[in-house]
């Protein structure tokens, strides 16, 4: 029986983790090296379809926040998710409870636009790091999880999470072309909170 391997998740970092949590902490080089690195190690491991490793990322959602305009992930706001996202309407008879969890989350200050992640050049150097026929997998945070990790303070642009969501795709699908002109034949959309 054939088939091929890969990886979900991100591959942990090298070397100790700097704070990542308040402020974006590796430069492009060091970035550049943590993809190297990272994906020698899951060529080595042997298998077929690998990632960048994503150790450059402070987490899954104020990577790409940073990175854009319109949206403050300096000034962040606390945000309490419950379950099912709204307590209105919900029997709490029949759930476990409304305890949830809250968290701090970037702000939405104006239109998003202008997303600066550098994927492409990320990828072409997971690319040029292994043999070639190995596969290179760009994986993306979905639109869905980036939107549910937003305080919306702009009702006039985005009237709700939908909304919020298609304007975060939009700016997405220009890092994908950008890494598809690169060669990259994979792209895997990670929305872990629906």
């Amino acid at each position: 029986m054939n088939f091929l391997t890969t990886v979900t998740g991100s591959y942990p970092r090298q070397q100790i983790q700097k704070d990542t949590l308040r402020k974006a902490t590796v430069s492009d080089q060091e970035a550049l090296e943590m993809v190297k690195w990272a994906s020698q190690e899951q060529a080595s491991l042997g298998l077929d379809i690998i990632t960048d490793g994503e150790g450059y990322r402070e987490n899954m959602y104020w990577f790409y926040q940073l990175r854009l305009d319109g949206v403050d992930a300096i000034n962040k706001k606390y945000k309490h998710f419950s379950k099912g996202g709204t307590l209105k309407d919900v029997d709490l008879s029949k759930t476990h409870g409304n305890k949830g969890f809250g968290i701090e989350c970037a702000v939405i200050k104006n239109e998003v636009k202008n997303l600066k992640t550098n994927l492409a050049k990320k990828w072409r150097m997971a690319r040029d790091s292994v043999p070639s026929n190995i596969k290179i997998k760009q994986t993306i945070t979905g639109p869905h999880m980036l939107a549910r990790f937003s305080v919306n303070e702009r009702p006039d642009l985005y009237p709700d999470d939908i909304a919020l969501a298609k304007a975060y795709a939009d700016v997405l699908i220009e890092e994908i072309r950008q890494v598809v002109n690169e060669g990259c034949d994979y792209v895997q959309f990670d929305e872990p909170v629906w």
